[in-house]
């Protein structure tokens, strides 16, 4: 845990710095995306979070100095049924009275070739802090950015699905994210959406 705090710290530090070089830019709400594949009781099930909020700071002359926080309302979880949705927002799930928000910060992007990065930063569920890497692309459009990318979670890693309905609804220990946030400079208005980003 200690050294969990200290590259959150270390990624904060690392902010600060980057902020007098680069851009503030906010992610953009109406087109942006998050949705995850499951597998409860054996059988597939899809579900996505429909609200979420970020800003950080970003130059696309030099996309590796980015920094970005995602906030993402636990109510806003959406999973095809108002009962499922509710039911996961339970204690034993995501505790969305204790814990209304899961939390993305973005330490830094490290350049892999032919359009892809790998994003380095962590994920906070219930208080629980995991680091994550995860392969991205990014696309530019006039005032936007567009990162695109999945990556597989373990759920029990974070204490979901932890007590006494665990006896019955279990999930796979895998759980398939995908992502597509668009995010633009903070300056430029909100109506200023394209939306014609393939």
């Amino acid at each position: 845990m200690n050294a969990l705090r200290a590259f959150a710290a270390a990624a904060a530090l690392a902010a600060a710095h980057a902020a007098d070089a680069a851009e503030p830019w906010r992610v953009v709400p109406g087109i942006s995306s998050i949705a995850f594949d499951y597998r409860m009781n054996g059988a597939p099930a899809e579900g996505r979070f429909i609200e979420m909020s970020g800003e950080g700071v970003f130059d696309p002359t030099d996309p590796g100095a980015t920094r970005f926080e995602l906030r993402i309302p636990v109510r806003g979880l959406d999973l095809g049924n108002p009962l499922f949705s509710a039911f996961a927002q339970s204690a034993e799930w995501f505790d969305a009275t204790h814990w209304p928000e899961v939390v993305y910060r973005l330490a830094r992007l490290q350049p892999r070739g032919d359009g892809m990065w790998e994003a380095l930063g962590d994920i906070a569920v219930k208080g629980r802090l995991v680091i994550l890497r995860t392969p991205v692309t990014l696309a530019f459009d006039g005032p936007e950015a567009r990162a695109r990318g999945a990556l597989v979670f373990d759920p029990g890693a974070v204490g979901l699905g932890q007590g006494p309905s665990a006896l019955f609804v279990r999930l796979d220990p895998e759980v398939t994210v995908t992502f597509d946030l668009v995010a633009r400079p903070a300056a430029v208005p909100e109506a200023a959406n394209s939306g014609d980003m393939p």
